[in-house]
């Protein structure tokens, strides 16, 4: 499984945690790469991925403008339909936003047809095992 991690970082620190899920991926058995809007991004590998997973700092209670280019203009030569999609944010304290900024980019994944799955995290990892 091919799993691309798409990011926008100044500070890295966004970066850091695209890394820290491409590790998980890794040892899942995945062939994960981190890709950061910055720098450049491989479209023949996000292309082959069957998971796509994008990182944004938050700004404002959202993502910032350069994921949400690249989702609307960069990535109209790819097709995302079909493809697990998957988000997350950063922010420099717990309540900056973040779950309002990995909202706002899986309502653009969902519009590009991408799969995008809950595990119900508020029913938390012991009930999860305890079958509750």
């Amino acid at each position: 499984m091919n799993i691309s991690i798409i990011v926008f970082s100044v500070t890295n620190h966004t970066y850091e945690m695209g890394c820290e899920i491409k590790k998980g991926a890794e040892e899942a058995g995945a062939d994960a790469r981190v890709f950061n809007i910055r720098a450049g991004i491989d479209m023949d590998f996000v292309s082959s991925s069957d998971a796509v997973i994008f990182g944004t700092p938050t700004y404002l209670a959202s993502s910032v403008w350069q994921i949400k280019k690249f989702l609307e203009e960069d990535a109209k030569n790819i097709n995302l339909s079909g493809k697990l999609g998957g988000a997350f944010a950063t922010a420099h304290y717990a309540q900056g936003g973040a779950d309002t900024a990995i909202m706002d980019i899986l309502g653009q994944l969902l519009v590009k047809g991408m799969l995008v799955y809950s595990g119900g995290s508020s029913q938390g990892l012991l009930s999860s095992i305890m079958g509750q």
